[in-house]
């Protein structure tokens, strides 16, 4: 079953052409202000009562003439504005028609997009969740670490305690050996001492 590709949105297609439509209108609106300054200047001239008009050379009239001459060529400005602004509109509906064949060209489908745009921004909050669950894990291990690491510390040290009674239990026995030997030692000097006097 062959589904219809959704068209994109009109109003994100068609931007770029509007953006170049309203830059040639404003360069227009110079244009017709320009043109409006012109003709106010042509309109002294006209005015002016000056026998021979295309002869006049007086300062005054002077920039109503170099007026006239500027009007007279400044049609030519609209045309330029014109051929430079559909050049350019078609540049944009050219770029604008690439763009549309290379998206029909993978398949590009805009109500997929939207809602599998949508499914990612209903699993969004999932994805802060299972960061701090792995945040939490990390935690987790770190403390399982440490704590192996203290039964290790806890079991090293009863090892040594053991060691430590250890060796206290043989230095009681080795104390209470050399008490005796001492005692004994202590008979047989007094008793050598007793046969030296006796």
């Amino acid at each position: 079953m062959h589904t219809r590709k959704q068209k994109p949105n009109t109003l994100r297609q068609f931007s770029h052409e509007s953006e170049t439509r309203s830059s040639f209108d404003r360069e227009k609106q110079k244009a017709d202000e320009q043109k409006q300054v012109l003709e106010k200047k042509v309109a002294i001239l006209n005015e002016s009562g000056c026998v021979d008009i295309e002869k006049a050379h007086c300062k005054f009239l002077q920039d109503a003439i170099e007026a006239k001459e500027q009007l007279a060529v400044h049609e030519a400005l609209y045309v330029d504005i014109a051929a430079r602004r559909e050049c350019e509109l078609e540049k944009s509906r050219q770029a604008i028609a690439d763009k549309q064949a290379e998206m029909d060209a993978i398949g590009y489908d805009a109500a997929a997009l939207t809602v599998l745009q949508n499914e990612c921004a209903t699993l969004l909050p999932y994805v802060a969740q299972l960061e701090k669950i792995n945040q939490r894990e990390n935690n987790l291990a770190l403390i399982k670490a440490a704590l192996k690491h203290l039964k290790s510390n806890i079991s090293e040290a009863e090892n040594r305690l053991a060691e430590v009674k250890l060796k206290g239990t043989q230095a009681e026995t080795e104390r209470d050996i050399y008490a005796k030997a001492f005692e004994e030692h202590v008979h047989v000097l007094s008793a050598i001492t007793a046969l030296i006097r006796g």
